[in-house]
């Protein structure tokens, strides 16, 4: 698969979708994971509070990091379309 195959494949999901996919679901919820896992690893003693939070609060990220992610793409998608009319 090309990059301008990869690029086409994100693009055709829309904005929402790809934010909750790539953002939300997959940095998210996956670091959020991670960083829990660490928390109770590093810490002698954990609450339940350090293990749910995370699950909120990296998400939230997530919506950040997919926004942005998706203005990146765009970019591409629309250079690439201009591109080809040339």
């Amino acid at each position: 698969m090309t990059t301008n195959d990869k690029l086409e494949k994100a693009f055709a999901l829309g904005k929402k979708r790809y934010i909750v996919r790539y953002g939300v679901l997959g940095w998210g919820l996956s670091t959020a994971a991670l960083f829990a896992a660490w928390t109770c690893y590093s810490k002698a003693s954990f609450r339940l509070v350090d293990i749910i939070v995370p699950f909120f609060l990296f998400p939230i990220g997530g919506i950040v990091w997919g926004g942005f992610m998706w203005s990146f793409i765009k970019k591409k998608h629309d250079q690439a379309l201009a591109g080809s009319t040339k």
